[in-house]
């Protein structure tokens, strides 16, 4: 046999085995398929509704869907809030969250970020949003910045157009826009 003829031969056997033993995706060791997302959808969305009026838009770079939980989760979370008359109320920015669809709760995870039409931001690293109080609450630290104000601490519980803002404990701030109403 010559010495290119044995060459081929051998990288021919190198390939087969190569191809051949290569390990197939499969889902990591521990998992079942229970956990498994019924689907996966990427740069999606999601609309919520009540009443047929639209009240929460959600944007996300990648969703699943599990349907034995009744749950969405979200990663890359962009969504837009809208009250009653269909008019926007804020925004909220998240690395990640959960969606219950059929309740329509929301809970956000990681450098969560929300505003609302006035301006008034508030920073936190999770926090929950139920639609049936239209109430938004959070245990983690918080950061209220409105106009040149600024208050921080721990808990918080507002409204979703964020007018009616309670800081739970450890309060402290810099108010420097008072109006002139409250001054006399």
């Amino acid at each position: 046999m010559s010495k290119y003829a044995c060459l081929f031969l051998i990288l021919s056997f190198v390939v087969f085995f190569a191809t051949n033993c290569a390990e197939t995706d499969k889902p990591p060791e521990g998992n079942n398929e229970t956990e498994m997302p019924e689907s996966e959808l990427y740069n999606a969305t999601i609309v919520f509704t009540a009443k047929g009026v639209r009240n929460t838009v959600i944007r996300a770079e990648y969703i699943a869907k599990y349907s034995d939980k009744q749950e969405t989760f979200g990663k890359g979370i962009h969504a837009d809030f809208y009250g009653e008359d269909g008019e926007h109320t804020s925004d909220v920015v998240a690395d990640s969250g959960w969606f219950d669809e059929d309740g329509q709760k929301m809970e956000v995870m990681g450098d969560v970020v929300v505003i609302n039409e006035d301006g008034t931001k508030l920073e936190t690293e999770s926090l929950r949003w139920d639609p049936s109080t239209d109430k938004i609450v959070t245990d983690d630290f918080v950061k209220v910045t409105r106009g040149k104000d600024i208050l921080t601490g721990y808990g918080l519980r507002t409204d979703q157009k964020m007018e009616n803002i309670e800081i739970l404990r450890n309060v402290k701030g810099t108010v420097k826009d008072i109006p002139e109403d409250e001054l006399e």
